[in-house]
């Protein structure tokens, strides 16, 4: 019973954890779409066409993936053999209403084009409007969430500029944070480690949160991407090794697994609603709400804590 009760707190312990990396903006892999679209109104008819990044539309919409070098052609029919779901998917994302009355959508087309080497989804949208054709048009589209080169792109940076200090120095930046976690959690333990890395994405947050109402330069991108991965790199790995410390040797593989299902739930279920959030408050305020929802995981993570210095008859800090 009382290794039933351990494994549930400790359950709980992660899924704070895992909110509060999740609402970094480095780490929140949530599906959103970048691209263009161009409205034109013929008569009653309103014709739709977006361009959206394609591997992020297909992530999005859960079609699935092509093997590594297909080709265009091949991807081409893989968006047309979709339609249905992609036609669903953006029938909850982008409506079009003529007076408020709703117009009726198809998917006419499907296809992809290359721009700057960036792979695109092509989709043609017709829309059916009711009565005459003169009257005020609504249109509304709503994102799927906050992605990092959104953030970064709205900042004014290049796609270069991000590639270099996002995808390259934090990278790195990861991967030291992970090496500092190894040390500290040799040093004061899992607990305590992940204490560290809660308060760094904390900082992280807030940091993101500043520079979204400033024209930051190069050096504060840089600075604000170290924070986050260093802080990152040992929540994560603190984490990873507090799971494991969870699980029974004799039943290793099967708890395992299942923590490593159950521990997303809270923070997909949370993420997927950033897109909206933004869209509303803007960056500031959505960087300072996921600064905020990591408190309820300083509260178990200190609760681990001086359960761990109970066990081992030391005292707390």
């Amino acid at each position: 019973m009382f290794r039933v009760l351990r494994l549930a707190l400790g359950v709980m312990v992660l899924a704070g954890i895992l909110v509060s990396l999740t609402s970094s903006v480095a780490s929140a892999h949530v599906p959103t779409t970048d691209g263009t679209s161009t409205i034109r109104q013929d008569g009653s008819l309103v014709r739709y066409k977006l361009e959206l990044d394609y591997d992020t539309l297909t992530k999005a919409v859960r079609l699935g993936t092509l093997p590594r070098g297909a080709k265009d052609a091949e991807r081409e029919a893989f968006l047309k053999s979709h339609r249905a779901q992609l036609a669903s998917y953006l029938a909850d994302r982008l409506t079009v209403a003529l007076d408020g009355a709703p117009c009726a959508a198809k998917l006419e087309s499907t296809g992809i084009t290359k721009r700057q080497k960036f792979l695109y989804a092509r989709l043609l949208l017709i829309h059916r409007c009711p009565g005459s054709a003169s009257g005020e048009f609504t249109v509304r589209y709503t994102t799927m969430g906050v992605a990092a080169n959104t953030f970064y792109l709205d900042l004014g940076f290049t796609l270069t500029q991000i590639a270099l200090v996002s995808k390259v120095y934090g990278v790195l930046m990861t991967l030291a944070g992970a090496l500092v976690a190894g040390l500290l959690i040799k040093r004061f333990g899992i607990p305590r480690t992940m204490l560290v890395g809660l308060v760094l994405l904390t900082i992280a947050n807030l940091l993101y949160a500043y520079i979204a109402n400033l024209s930051p330069g190069i050096a504060w991108l840089a600075t604000v991407v170290s924070v986050d991965n260093v802080a990152n790199g040992i929540a994560g790995t603190a984490f990873i090794a507090y799971m494991s410390s969870l699980t029974n040797t004799a039943y290793t593989a099967t708890q395992y697994a299942l923590f490593g299902t159950l521990w997303s739930l809270p923070a997909k279920a949370i993420a997927s609603q950033w897109g909206v959030v933004v869209d509303a408050w803007g960056y500031a305020p959505f960087f300072v709400l996921t600064a905020a929802i990591g408190l309820p995981a300083f509260v178990l993570v200190i609760w681990a804590m001086r359960r761990e210095a109970r066990d081992s008859g030391r005292p707390t800090a």
